[in-house]
């Protein structure tokens, strides 16, 4: 068993708390904090030295009454693997609906006691901001004319494309340039979303319907009515919850885990993949009927080593957003850092290249220009290769390029590339990759790789 104070909980469930949107609280055995997520320590005004203090000493007045102290031997004993103690199981406290649920982690082996709220404040009305898309006129005029037709009806959508590509930007432009544009915008996250609360994440659930489930809560859907639910990384959905979801699609009723009355809402879907859709189908990691009823609207939008001509574009942009945002000038990009730039494959595409703007910027001198030898020295070793290999072997594809002839062998080299990198550790890895760490584990079990053969070549 792995000891407690090794675990990085935040890392595990901060990304959970940010996907469901719900502030959480997680108590271990011995009642003491375990974890808090930021909105949850935000919203309650605590301090982080609360973690690891005894519950009720924080919590008290805040989300319970502090009725558990009352109870004789209550903090003596260890929280019991078969039941939840009863005062833990305040449904409300003030304005907040306060669902309690018991979970084991089998990291530790240890029982939590994993404490979420809704709302735990009111939601404000969606800002109509206006989301941009910045590509060269050229490809981006006829691809936004389709964008704006598709947006005009109620059709669902898929987006196609690599990660980091703005499929969520594109989503909320198809959003605001459609009917639904004062309704509401919802994302849904699959990829740091652990199976089992997939369902309940888009469907909801009424009390009573799991252990720990004191009292109802929304989905996604719901929250969505009237407007649109992205819903990204689409692969990621179980084959049970597909079911459920085709429904809704065919029809516009759905049942909250729990109910078996059905409630129907107007909500549009747009769902997004990084994956080759045909591929899932294949592989039975998605149903063809709802395959086919997701891609009766689609856009594939091509990674960025694919249209470099938007990169003096796209860094103009970001180098616009840095200065306006830190309120500082900042220096341009040479003739030479730019061809340098131009060669890096961006296996994270814009998402990468936002963060690499900024990250150069940040420490760059505003009054001279940022040369090749101040971007990243990953970024230079890529370019002396792609260069190397076009003069060397000219009639070779390069290993960049997007139609390698075996993209899962291509797939699989990056990911043990970047564990051996990280040491065998797959918070490291997923960060060198641009993905979550759950998204990293369904790779490495769909490619059949084991995260112990990295730590032993580390040794």
């Amino acid at each position: 068993m792995t000891p407690q104070s090794k675990i990085n909980l935040s890392a595990i469930m901060e990304p959970i708390s940010r996907a469901t949107n719900s502030p959480m609280v997680l108590i271990d055995h011995s009642f003491r904090i375990a974890w808090a997520s930021e909105s949850a320590l935000e919203s309650l005004e605590l301090p982080a030295e609360s973690i690891g203090s005894l519950c009720p000493e924080s919590l008290q007045g805040r989300i319970c009454s502090g009725s558990c102290q009352k109870i004789s031997g209550f903090f003596s004993n260890h929280l019991s693997d078969q039941e939840i103690p009863y005062p833990c199981l305040e449904s409300s406290f003030g304005q907040i609906n306060i669902n309690t649920e018991k979970i084991t982690t089998e990291l530790t082996g240890y029982p939590y006691l994993l404490k979420s709220f809704q709302p735990f404040c009111k939601e404000t009305p969606a800002k109509h901001h206006q989301h941009t898309f910045v590509a060269s006129r050229e490809w981006a005029e006829p691809f936004l004319e389709k964008l704006t037709r598709i947006a005009k009806t109620e059709i669902p959508v898929l987006l196609i494309g690599e990660t980091g590509t703005g499929k969520e930007c594109l989503a909320r432009l198809i959003h605001e340039r459609s009917r639904r544009a004062r309704g509401p915008f919802v994302a849904l996250d699959l990829s740091v979303i652990p199976e089992t609360l997939v369902e309940d994440a888009l469907f909801g659930h009424q009390r009573g319907a799991f252990t720990g489930a004191v009292s109802s809560q929304s989905g996604r859907l719901s929250r969505a009515h009237g407007g649109t639910l992205f819903i990204d990384e689409i692969e990621n959905i179980p084959p049970a919850v597909q079911t459920r979801l085709l429904r809704f699609l065919e029809d516009g009723i759905f049942e909250p885990m729990g109910s078996s009355q059905s409630q129907s809402i107007s909500t549009r879907i747009i769902a997004a993949t990084n994956e080759d859709p045909e591929k899932l189908l294949r592989e039975g990691r998605m149903r063809a009927d709802l395959f086919y009823r997701l891609n009766g609207l689609s856009l594939h939008i091509p990674p960025l080593r694919k249209r470099t001509e938007d990169l003096p574009i796209l860094i103009e942009h970001f180098r616009d957003i840095f200065q306006k945002q830190n309120r500082i000038s900042s220096s341009s990009f040479s003739p030479e850092a730019m061809q340098v730039l131009s060669a890096y494959h961006f296996p994270g595409n814009i998402r990468e290249l936002k963060h690499l703007v900024e990250s150069v910027l940040a420490v760059s001198d505003p009054h001279k220009p940022i040369e090749s030898s101040d971007l990243p020295e990953s970024v230079r070793k890529a370019s002396d290769r792609f260069y190397s290999r076009e003069t060397t072997v000219p009639a070779e594809k390069n290993s960049f390029d997007e139609d390698l002839p075996d993209p899962e062998m291509f797939e699989r080299r990056r990911i043990e590339k970047a564990l051996r990198s990280s040491k065998g550790k797959i918070e490291g890895a997923a960060s060198i990759l641009g993905i979550s760490r759950i998204t990293l584990w369904r790779h490495m079990k769909r490619l059949n790789m084991k995260q112990g053969m990295f730590h032993s070549r580390n040794k």
